[in-house]
């Protein structure tokens, strides 16, 4: 049986809270029509594995417990909004970090080689973190929404210690998807 899963970085209540106040703040000003995506339902996602047949999810925790072991809790600012593409053909909404920590690197690197083992190839394509807050249908934004996501690009969410890793079941819905968590592992502390 194949399960949908993912690898991420999970956010504190208090970066939620602030994630859920800059999501009004933007819909206020800007008149945005489309769906926001709560910040309980938002991460920092490490590894898409897609389709996991459930035999693996107890060597995926191993390997994961490793990964974690060999990596050290860090800090990331969550800062900015921008789209992906670009604003002429806007697919993603997200806000994005000030900087990608080495630290950051590192984990996301340690992650790739040490599930890809299990059947699931590194990724090639360059790593972009990025915290998903709408799916853009429309394929447009209207010039407010241009003007502020312009005037954003730093605007400070709030640092994140980043102390743990969740592997996540990731269900669809007509809904949403609903996540649930299947383990959790913690970074080295010093």
């Amino acid at each position: 049986m194949n399960r949908r899963t993912f690898i991420a970085i999970p956010f504190s209540t208090e970066i939620k809270q602030k994630i859920n106040e800059f999501e009004d703040h933007f819909k206020q000003k800007t008149g945005y029509s489309g769906r926001l995506i709560p910040a309980d339902k938002i991460h920092l996602t490490l590894k898409f594995l897609g389709d996991t047949d459930i035999d693996l999810f107890d060597k995926i925790e191993d390997r994961l417990s490793q990964v974690g072991y060999i990596n050290i809790v860090f800090r990331v600012s969550i800062c900015g909004i921008g789209v992906f593409p670009n604003l002429k053909y806007p697919r993603v909404l997200w806000l994005g970090l000030k900087t990608i920590p080495s630290e950051l690197t590192k984990l996301k690197n340690d992650v790739e080689k040490i599930i890809s083992p299990l059947g699931f190839p590194e990724e090639k394509r360059e790593f972009h973190p990025h915290l998903t807050i709408s799916r853009i249908k429309q394929k447009r934004l209207n010039a407010i929404e241009k003007k502020f996501i312009k005037n954003n690009k730093q605007f400070k969410i709030g640092e994140l210690e980043v102390n743990k890793l969740e592997f996540i079941e990731s269900q669809l819905t007509s809904n949403g998807a609903i996540y649930t968590t299947i383990h959790s592992i913690y970074l080295t502390s010093l």
